[in-house]
């Protein structure tokens, strides 16, 4: 079953009756079973939740998502209990030979280079081959930094000469990016806790302040999923920008169909199998990635 993303973008009370999630507003009152529930993220302010609320959210597994005044995610609830052997498996990945961390990343890159090849043949219907050599020569660990010469071809393709990658949000397409890109990167923490690892011990990432290294070592390969997304977005006529309906259709990526392992799946599925074959990797010190690729 594809769970469901909740948006909830005005003032309502939350409360739990009869194990499923009750929100109140308007005046109105509408039931959701949590089981139903893959992510739910409230986008205003004025929300009160009763205690119950984040309970069952850790029970089920919800990813509970709180946005910050720009309507993009600054917080998230994961439940820490989630594995019966997730103490082991921290202290595997705790643990994780270097050689093993640079051949993890070079496949990560790799298929994060040829992820941008396919979104520009989508997008453009552009075929750069410079991109497509830079994927079959990564070395372990990426120590030729093509992920870095990749990106310097691959963002003034998709979205024009003169566009600069910024975090702060400083045009509409960054800000599309920048939420989308939030949105995956809570997909994948949600995914990993799911089949045990902690998202806090990273491959490459090991920033002490991040408590997400992990998850934004292996939303590499996905990344270009959004920049589609957003480059479909920002050709359209009716573009204003990260208004409601960008928004949905960027949470609308997550159901959309990728394939893995020779099967299409919806991207929330493909996630678990995704995460699946990296602890599996972790634990057995060899193998190769699972790694999503879009359909078309």
């Amino acid at each position: 079953m594809i769970r469901r993303t909740i948006e909830i973008g005005s003032p309502a009370y939350l409360k739990v009756k009869l194990s499923q999630l009750l929100v109140q507003r308007d005046g109105e009152e509408h039931s959701i079973p949590f089981e139903d529930i893959g992510f739910l993220i409230l986008d205003n302010p004025q929300i009160t939740c009763s205690q119950s609320v984040f309970r069952h959210c850790a029970d089920h597994n919800v990813a509970l998502i709180i946005t910050d005044e720009k309507h993009l995610p600054t917080s998230l609830l994961l439940p820490l209990d989630v594995n019966s052997t997730q103490g082991k498996i921290m202290r595997m990945q705790a643990t994780i030979p270097e050689e093993l961390q640079h051949s993890l990343w070079q496949q990560l890159i790799k298929a994060k280079i040829i992820a941008q090849a396919t979104a520009l043949a989508a997008t453009h219907n552009i075929n750069n081959a410079r991109l497509l050599r830079l994927a079959k020569t990564v070395q372990p660990d990426d120590k030729g930094n093509n992920e870095g010469q990749a990106s310097r071809i691959y963002f003034k393709l998709q979205f024009g000469h003169d566009f600069k990658r910024a975090q702060d949000g400083s045009s509409d397409i960054n800000m599309l990016l920048n939420y989308g890109y939030s949105v995956m990167r809570t997909a994948c923490a949600r995914a990993l806790m799911g089949t045990g690892l902690h998202p806090a011990f990273g491959i490459h990432h090991h920033n002490q302040y991040n408590v997400f290294c992990l998850a934004d070592d292996i939303m590499e390969p996905l990344r270009p999923l959004v920049d589609r997304c957003v480059a479909e977005l920002s050709q359209a006529e009716s573009f204003d920008g990260l208004d409601r309906a960008a928004k949905n259709h960027l949470l609308a990526l997550l159901s959309k169909p990728v394939s893995i392992k020779k099967r299409n799946l919806p991207l929330m599925s493909a996630l678990a199998t995704y995460c699946a074959s990296l602890r599996k990797i972790l634990e057995t010190r060899k193998g190769r990635l699972a790694v999503p690729v879009a359909t078309r």
